[in-house]
């Protein structure tokens, strides 16, 4: 099934980002030290995209090194990307970093 929202668009590395970002989102208002919310957010990322890697191309330790590639980076590419926008935010007066 190819389109926006799909298994296959979840492991490339926009789709992963995205996911990782919307998880931030909601972990962090479970998890009461925000140290751990990017780590609590690519771990779950990591497992869905896991998931998602055995439906669509089966669990190869090819396949699996690949996925934790991809969350790492999604992970990383994700929580600088939030970081960036909450401080340019600040730099305009906007936000709690004003």
């Amino acid at each position: 099934m190819d389109g926006l929202l799909s298994i296959e668009s979840l492991l490339t590395l926009a789709g992963m980002a995205a996911f990782i970002t919307l998880v931030v989102q909601f972990v962090k208002q479970y998890v009461a030290n925000w140290r751990w919310t990017n780590l609590v957010a690519m771990g779950v990322g990591l497992v869905v995209g896991l998931i998602a890697t055995g439906i669509v191309r089966g669990l190869t330790p090819r396949t699996v090194l690949d996925t934790i590639l991809l969350a790492l980076v999604a992970g990383a590419t994700s929580s600088g990307l939030f970081e960036t926008i909450s401080n340019l935010r600040g730099l305009a007066g906007a936000g709690p970093r004003a």
